[in-house]
């Protein structure tokens, strides 16, 4: 936020805290503490590890017959498949080891949602026809060019997976000036450039000052080895466990288990090289909380990765909703609070076919002038603060990028940081950010925190008896010398990775379903403190008002369909992946189908009549509502909670009349 209060405190969990998980089999029950961030592989690997299983294959079951078998995508955390503190799990060994590379036939007309891939050797689940989840070993060798196996890129993004089939080179016309060839011929003044190549990113239109991720893959792929010895690395900053050569640490280190000095450089790549939204409005929503308080705000970006053209081999993250948690607001400063509802609005987005794709923040200080806003992030301070980059990379570490080429099936991630401030030109602004894969390997580590008296700045953390941390340091210019520095402190802008924001023009709007953008759109959650509910008389009033020819246009919002999945006038939940469905299809057929055809929302309709008709002698069927002077409730222009006649303030938010 700003320079002084860029506190985002979070009550969430952040990882830190392990939590037990207890898997029995017929020798006994182990435990196995993990943190509760990990994700379902983390979990199969530790299964592996303790129960001593290299090759056999195994079930992991809820219920000792092994008939409830537990089968969740390798990427999904625990949390989302139910597994907490105390939970109880079966395993069962199937048999020996199974070779896939003998089933390549069968795995390329699988269903996708059948297979699971195999991380480097690791574990993996397969759907097979008894509904079991076997878990099963499979090893390759990482090489760019040869396909490692369908198992192994299987959960990649679609995105990947395409642009990875891509050449990717940049085409060039004949230079009549210097190609003396005809118009069917080329030479090396014409031909294709590689994705990588540096002359043609300086001489863009504007600048491309970092690669995007699959050019920097083809980079690694160009030279005379073409990529034969190609493996993405994580950075460890931990001492490697098991060393037997000396008493463990503080008592004992040694060069075979310690992380040695690391000079971090800065990154010439990035996941995502653009984040658009698919709408001004859902901005203008999102601000308007700021315009509204003068407080700041945090929201969740949900969306999809998509393919951009504006630099070679591009992705970007296209924003189709924002969420916003609960959370606690003041002029200065956020603090996040743990929110009871966040599986619920993963399902939701699911069921949408988007996923959460980056986060969102204000810092905005209004200026004296009417419409300004202060100019606070810049060269001269900072762009973004320490804290806010230490929780951009515990989000960016909760969102891998899922890569085949990765030891670990996993190498940095596509998750986006946006805030909006104040320019130059004193108006409003968004700027997007990431951070890089070294800053996201210190904050998973332990090793970074931020200056107490300097917010741009980070700093690396001293060893203590508890933790080694190794010296790390970081290379610059002063008066033209390159000179390298420890990172005692380490400013913050070394590990950032600048991305640019937009929106479409009015007449570039995308077409179709959108899930927010509309000219009356369904209030926000979480905003009590800005006097906007979400409650049982807001869905009323809400849907009274729009006309029945219009029920896509009304229903397609995101923030509607997530009250609807809390709203206790009817149990719609389990109806809602089919509406859901439609509105991903844009499926109108299947949407009014759904709505003429659901007892749940014919519930809702009959509410939606009777309040009408109690308000206005016209019907719902005939148009909205109106409220003549002496009807005998009236609506609050606020919350919209209807109180009566008598009543010069809303009963609900205190509005006077």
């Amino acid at each position: 936020m700003s320079s002084s209060a860029s506190r985002l405190k979070s009550h969430c969990k952040t990882g830190g805290e392990l939590i037990i998980v207890r898997v029995r089999n017929d020798t006994g029950t182990k435990r196995i503490q993990i943190k509760p961030s990990a994700s379902w592989a983390d979990l199969l690997l530790q299964i592996r590890a303790v129960f001593s299983l290299p090759n056999e294959t195994f079930t992991i079951s809820i219920d000792p017959k092994g008939e409830s078998n537990v089968a969740g995508e390798l990427h999904k955390l625990l949390s989302q498949l139910g597994v907490v503190n105390g939970t109880l799990l079966y395993l069962k060994v199937t048999g020996g080891s199974v070779d896939m590379r003998e089933n390549e036939n069968e795995m390329d007309s699988a269903s996708p949602m059948e297979l699971s891939p195999t991380l480097n050797g690791e574990t993996m689940i397969s759907k097979q026809q008894n509904s079991q989840a076997v878990i099963s070993p499979q090893t390759y060798k990482p090489a760019y060019i040869r396909s490692l196996s369908l198992k192994a890129s299987l959960f990649e993004d679609n995105v990947d997976k395409k642009l990875a089939s891509e050449s990717g080179l940049i085409a060039r016309q004949r230079d009549p000036s210097v190609c003396q060839h005809g118009a069917r011929g080329q030479c090396i003044n014409c031909a294709p450039l590689e994705p990588y190549n540096q002359t043609y990113l300086e001489s863009h239109d504007p600048p491309i000052r970092h690669l995007s991720f699959h050019s920097y893959l083809r980079k690694l792929a160009g030279g005379a080895d073409k990529g034969k010895f190609v493996s993405l690395e994580d950075l460890s900053f931990k001492l490697k466990p098991g060393c037997t050569e000396h008493p463990s640490w503080p008592n004992g280190i040694c060069s075979k288990c310690s992380p040695g000095v690391v000079t971090l450089k800065r990154q010439e790549y990035r996941h995502v090289d653009l984040v658009q939204f698919q709408d001004p409005s859902i901005v203008d929503r999102f601000i308007s909380y700021w315009r509204t308080t003068g407080s700041q705000r945090i929201g969740y970006l949900y969306g999809q990765y998509e393919e951009y053209n504006g630099v070679p081999l591009g992705i970007k993250a296209t924003v189709l909703a924002i969420y916003e948690p609960p959370q606690i607001s003041t002029r200065d400063s956020v603090e996040l609070l743990e929110d009871s509802r966040e599986s619920v609005v993963e399902s939701l987005a699911d069921w949408l076919g988007i996923r959460r794709v980056g986060w969102i923040f204000t810092d905005l200080e209004a200026s004296l002038e009417s419409g300004k806003v202060h100019y606070k992030r810049h060269m001269h301070t900072f762009f973004l603060s320490a804290e806010e980059c230490i929780m951009a990379a515990n989000f960016q570490n909760k969102h891998p990028n899922l890569c085949k080429l990765a030891s670990m099936g996993k190498f940095g991630s596509k998750f986006v940081t946006v805030c909006v401030e104040g320019n130059q030109d004193n108006e409003i602004e968004m700027r997007g950010y990431q951070v890089s894969n070294q800053c996201m390997a210190l904050v998973r580590d332990d090793c970074l925190v931020p200056c107490l008296d300097a917010s741009e700045l980070g700093y690396i953390r001293e060893s203590t008896s508890k933790q080694y941390v190794p010296d790390v340091y970081y290379k610059t210019t002063i008066q033209k010398r390159e000179i390298t520095l420890i990172g005692k402190p380490l400013p913050m802008d070394f590990m950032l990775l600048d991305i640019p924001v937009s929106a479409p023009m009015s007449d570039q709007l995308q077409q179709g379903m959108k899930l927010l953008g509309r000219a009356d759109p369904f209030p926000i959650e979480n905003r009590e403190s800005a006097r906007q509910l979400q409650n049982n008389n807001t869905l009323i009033a809400h849907l009274s008002a729009q006309p029945p020819n219009q029920f896509i246009g009304t229903i397609a919002d995101f923030h509607l369909l997530f009250f609807l999945t809390t709203t206790d006038l009817t149990d719609l939940t389990p109806h809602l992946p089919e509406l859901c469905d439609g509105i991903r299809r844009e499926n109108v057929v299947q949407v009014y189908n759904w709505k003429e055809s659901n007892p749940a929302w014919r519930t809702i309709e009959e509410c939606v009549r009777i309040t009408s008709e109690t308000l206005s002698p016209r019907s719902m069927q005939q148009g909205p509502p109106t409220y003549p002077s002496g009807s005998v409730l009236w609506s609050c222009k606020e919350c919209t909670f209807f109180n009566s006649s008598g009543d010069q303030t809303c009963s609900m938010c205190g509005t006077r009349k």
